[in-house]
């Protein structure tokens, strides 16, 4: 690796300040430990003397701190070398001490680069998957903001009208265009009947029985053991978090036309959509978290898959116990997600995935469990479809007599 570089520039990256360290190819420090911070006249006092042919670049990715350097020193034609986090801890914790300042980093990537035969880099992404990337995870984080905001507003409604959902779901539009408006019991029991059922019918897009609702939650207004504490402040709150629901949603609405826009210039798009289970988001997430699927390309290249969604077991044995295996979850949360979500729809609609499922449910797991061995096979499926170039072909068990 350092066959064409005589010297070596390493640098532990920070929010605001870095630490920088210049050796050369036998292990000489040149010029020891110094801070920078990050801006174009530092990152050039970096690299001043400097030959882009004779000179590695390394360190760790740091958060997202390190991007504006990384972009920097790749103009300018030096190699960069973008260490992945897990392989610097470990060689940190590989010492006797393990100790760690900004200072005894920048030393180590360097240590780590002259010594280790095959360092751990990170590979950048083409520009489109980066965009793809920063939509979907951005779009991930609004659907969890979503689902709290809904969860508090359930959570409103447990103290001052419970009965409200054995008759209809506040997660429903006709419940959050009701709730607007009318958010306590007792304006819902002063409501005629048909304006209630009118204001009920417009969220219900043709599902449901906007005249049971209606008539429902009226009897229930009028017979609820809800508190009547604060209900000024939980009418106000009710009408805040709604408000946020209906705009995180308009939110969502927007990057999902962006994310499909994106999606459909890929040609593996089209094979993903083939897998029962995802769709044009979840096939999105997991294009953008995967990326190139050459850089998995081994024999165990599927199993590489399942360790970057996490789904891989981690064992903890000691002694005589014996060991239980869970879920690592050392991966990208979002493609694990976007699988996880894919396996709740596959294992009911494609016959060797509820297999999969159906012979874990046997040996009496849980359910989660279980979903957790079909989503494995799920990206097991992605990386057999997206490496061959291939639409998925369902497998049906054949059954001996």
């Amino acid at each position: 690796m350092l066959s064409n570089h005589q010297y070596i520039l390493t640098c532990d990256i920070g929010k605001e300040v870095s630490i920088a360290f210049l050796g050369k190819k036998d292990g000489t420090c040149l010029k020891d430990c110094w801070k920078f911070s990050h801006c174009l006249k530092d990152y050039q006092k970096l690299i001043r003397g400097l030959n882009p042919k004779e000179t590695l670049v390394g360190f760790e990715a740091t958060g997202h701190y390190w991007f504006s350097l990384y972009e920097f020193l790749v103009k300018k034609g030096f190699e960069v070398t973008v260490l992945n986090p897990l392989q610097v801890k470990s060689f940190r914790d590989s010492g006797i001490r393990g100790s760690k300042t900004d200072k005894l980093d920048a030393k180590l990537i360097f240590n780590l680069l002259l010594y280790s035969g095959k360092p751990l880099a990170l590979e950048r992404y083409p520009e489109k998957i980066i965009e793809l990337r920063n939509l979907c995870r951005l779009r991930h984080k609004l659907s969890q903001q979503k689902t709290l905001l809904t969860n508090k507003l359930i959570s409103i409604l447990d103290i001052i009208f419970p009965e409200y959902q054995r008759v209809l779901s506040p997660k429903r539009l006709a419940s959050l265009n009701l709730l607007k408006r009318y958010p306590l019991p007792d304006k819902i029991a002063a409501l005629p009947l048909p304006k209630l059922t009118q204001i009920l019918n417009k969220g219900c897009k043709g599902k449901g029985s906007p005249e049971k609702w209606a008539k429902g939650l009226k009897e229930k207004a009028n017979q609820t053991i809800g508190s009547k504490l604060g209900l000024n402040t939980f009418s106000l709150e009710i009408k805040i978090i709604i408000q946020r629901i209906n705009q995180t949603a308009k939110q969502i609405k927007l990057l999902d036309k962006e994310i499909k826009k994106i999606f459909s210039q890929f040609s593996e798009s089209k094979l993903l959509l083939t897998i029962p289970g995802i769709n044009d988001i979840l096939g999105a997430t997991i294009l953008a978290e995967i990326g190139d699927i050459n850089r998995f390309r081994a024999k165990n290249g599927a199993d590489k898959i399942v360790a970057l969604a996490g789904l891989d077991g981690k064992v903890k044995e000691s002694g005589k116990g014996a060991g239980k295996t869970k879920m690592s979850k050392r991966g990208s949360t979002d493609l694990r997600w976007a699988l996880w979500q894919a396996a709740t729809v596959a294992l009911r609609c494609d016959p060797s995935l509820k297999e999969v499922y159906l012979k874990q449910k046997a040996k009496h797991k849980h359910y989660y469990v279980c979903v957790s061995y079909v989503a494995k096979k799920l990206a097991r499926i992605v990386y057999s479809v997206l490496m061959n170039k291939s639409s998925y072909q369902p497998f049906h068990s054949v059954t001996r007599h």
